[in-house]
């Protein structure tokens, strides 16, 4: 069983192919009210306020460009690859500054949105993806898994995050007033609070904390940790 699966990956990466064509950008058209984005297959994102809405930039291979799929649907701006047949060491995308409110970002995507201005934001991380948000906001809920990286900093009057398999949250220059943090599977988050924090802590995961929020509620079991930064 085991010859088998090791013949299987040998002929597998043996196989494998990489895109050959020039490296280029490229604009793609969009049109709709958007107010989500959702991205898989290791595009590199990032949000820029210099584009004009109704513009997205792709830079890739002359090879992949019949590949990508960009598009909207409702008010979702989703994109994606349609074929796998040829691996990009260059896959990178800018969007505009829509007031994105919903964020789902996996499959080894690096997202970067700074100077994110939304009354409540919601973020969905897994697979790999690496998401960093610089935020000015009212409520943010984060739920991260399978080994993500997500970093946060800026501000929030409420701060909600789950966190599990292996995750990691770095949102120790988040400011938020009201914070409330369910962690396991070895997840590893950090976060600010000012005025409230509640924290339930499970199998392995590790919670730090600073700030000096009046009302706590913490609870850890399984082996997980939880302490405060000085």
């Amino acid at each position: 069983m085991f010859l088998t699966a090791m013949v299987i990956c040998l002929a597998s990466c043996i196989g494998e192919k990489f895109a050959t064509g020039e490296v280029e950008s490229r604009t793609f058209t969009i049109s709709g009210d958007i107010d989500a984005i959702a991205t898989s297959a290791g595009f590199d994102v990032t949000v820029d306020p210099t584009l004009s809405q109704g513009e997205v930039v792709v830079t890739t291979h002359t090879d992949i460009f019949d590949k990508v799929d960009i598009s909207v649907d409702g008010t979702t701006l989703n994109i994606d690859l349609n074929s796998w047949i040829l691996r990009a060491r260059t896959l990178a995308v800018r969007v505009p500054a829509y007031e994105y409110n919903t964020i789902a970002m996996s499959g080894g995507v690096d997202f970067s949105w700074l100077g994110c201005n939304v009354p409540s934001l919601t973020i969905a991380v897994s697979g790999g993806a690496d998401v960093e948000i610089e935020a000015e906001c009212q409520d943010i809920t984060l739920a991260t898994s399978g080994g993500a990286d997500v970093e946060l900093w800026g501000s929030s009057h409420s701060f909600v995050v789950a966190a599990s398999g292996g995750a990691d949250v770095d949102a120790i220059r988040l400011i938020a007033d009201i914070v409330e943090v369910s962690a396991s599977g070895g997840a590893d988050v950090e976060v600010y609070a000012t005025e409230s924090l509640k924290i339930e802590a499970t199998g392995g995961a590790d919670v730090s904390y600073a700030g000096n929020p009046t009302y706590t509620d913490i609870n850890a079991s399984g082996g997980a940790d939880v302490r405060r930064e000085n």
